[in-house]
């Protein structure tokens, strides 16, 4: 399999295989997932003829919102095969806006804050509450997404892009493991530490801790193992 990022300048930390694969999207007004990420996928789809589903939980409910908007927008104007599907979670900084949307696509050029044109999907309130507000920084709804959309959508390759704000995973932060042979009590040069993202300004974060829990069920799902490269 080539390998390529989803997400330009952005892939803090990035999972693959075969059949699944998952890039966090850090802070950054350069992530676009249209123009690099997006282009290469299309193109692989159109030379290999293999499917792609491509799902995105987009986590604006922060000061990244104008960014959201406009990454919605270069979605839908940089969508161009038809074997390739992208599914967005998307929630923003207003209000009930939560919604999970199927990319489609918009000859309209890409803008901040430009309203959404692609589809809005009814999940029958699996992920969605009726109030139509999530906590963006809760795995367990991201955990419900991934399920969700891998029963509902089929592809010979998967791949889950989070886009929020995210502080990164080898920096001062809780510690996740430590080196097997590290006489450090404490955090130390090699520990592997896991600090926050997906930060939803209304709710909570996740940590890089909560990976296995979102990713559980599409792995489940789609019967394939995540290779870490």
């Amino acid at each position: 399999m080539k390998k390529f990022n989803f997400v330009k300048k952005a892939a803090s930390f990035a999972l693959a295989s075969t059949v699944m694969a998952a890039s966090l999207a850090a802070c950054s007004s350069n992530n676009n997932l249209a123009s690099n990420g997006l282009d290469q996928v299309n193109t692989l789809s159109r030379d290999g003829g293999d499917s792609w589903l491509l799902l995105v939980h987009l986590a604006a409910d922060n000061n990244l919102y104008p960014f959201g908007l406009k990454d919605m927008s270069e979605m839908a104007f940089g969508l161009n095969s038809p074997n390739v599907k992208i599914v967005v979670l998307f929630d923003g900084s207003k209000t009930g806006d939560s919604a999970i949307y199927e990319i489609t696509h918009s000859d309209k050029k890409p803008a901040m804050n430009a309203p959404i044109t692609s589809k809005k999907i009814d999940d029958k309130g699996v992920v969605v509450p009726a109030n139509h507000e999530i906590n963006s920084g809760d795995p367990k709804v991201l955990a419900k997404f991934t399920d969700w959309a891998t029963k509902n959508y089929h592809a010979d390759h998967t791949g889950l892009v989070i886009w929020n704000h995210g502080s990164g995973i080898f920096r001062n932060g809780q510690l996740v493991a430590k080196p097997k042979n590290s006489p450090s009590k404490g955090n130390r040069e090699g520990d592997i530490s896991a600090n926050g993202f997906a930060w939803d300004d209304h709710g909570t974060n996740m940590e890089v801790a909560d990976l296995g829990s979102f990713l559980a069920p599409a792995v489940a799902n789609t019967g394939k193992k995540i290779r870490i490269n």
